[in-house]
C-alpha cells in the first residue's frame, strides 16, 4: 500500500476477487474510492469511520451482495469529484448511466458527452475516476473489447475488472427472472 499522507485515513474491504480501499482527509472527507487485485492490500494504519467512508462502505458492501442494489447517481455530486478537470467530470457522471450488467465503449462514452472521436480521453478519464465502482468505469471497454483496468491493459487488475463485469452479469441474469 502506498504511505497515506498525512491526515488521511483508509477503510479496507476485502473481497474475494479484489481488495477495495475507501479514502478519506483529516476531517473524514470522502476522497475516493480504489479497487485492487485480492490481497495486494495491508490492512490500513489509520482507519476512518466517518460518515461519508461510512455511507460508502454501506453503498460497496450492499453492491457486493446484488450489483443491482447501487444507484450510481447517488454519487455524481460528491465533493471529490471537483478535482477533476471538466471533461473528466462530465465523464465521470456519464459513467453513472451506464447500467449495471452492461458495458459501453469508450468512444461510445466520449461521443455521449459532446467528444466524438475522443476515446482515448475518455480512457485517461476513466482511469482516473476517483470513486470506483460508486461511478463504474469498470463498465467501459474497448471497441475491441475488455482492454483494460486501472491503468493495466493485462494482469490481475484486468481480471478484477473482469469478475466485476461478470458478477453484474450473473446478478442481472438472476433479477430478470
Amino acid at each position: 500500500m502506498r504511505p497515506l499522507p498525512a491526515g488521511r485515513s483508509v477503510r479496507l474491504l476485502r473481497w474475494p476477487f479484489a481488495d477495495v480501499e475507501i479514502l478519506a482527509d483529516g476531517s473524514g472527507m470522502l476522497l475516493g474510492v480504489e479497487v485492487y487485485p485480492p490481497g495486494s492490500r495491508p490492512e490500513p494504519s489509520a482507519p476512518c469511520g466517518s460518515e461519508s467512508v461510512e455511507r460508502a462502505r454501506a453503498a460497496l458492501e450492499a453492491y457486493f451482495e446484488n450489483p443491482q442494489s447501487l444507484d450510481c447517481r447517488d454519487w455524481t455530486d460528491e465533493p471529490c469529484l471537483a478535482r477533476g478537470s471538466a471533461f473528466e467530470q462530465r465523464i465521470w457522471r456519464a459513467l453513472a448511466d451506464i447500467p449495471c450488467g452492461a458495458t459501453e465503449t469508450y468512444g461510445e462514452l466520449a461521443a455521449r458527452v459532446g467528444s466524438p472521436g475522443g476515446a482515448r480521453a475518455a480512457g485517461h478519464a476513466a482511469r482516473t475516476n476517483p470513486l470506483a465502482i460508486l461511478l463504474p468505469c469498470h463498465r467501459v471497454v474497448g471497441a475491441s473489447g475488455l482492454t483494460g483496468y486501472h491503468g493495466r491493459t493485462d494482469g490481475p487488475f484486468v481480471e478484477v475488472k473482469r469478475a466485476l463485469l461478470q458478477r453484474e452479469a450473473e446478478q442481472t441474469i438472476r433479477w430478470w427472472f
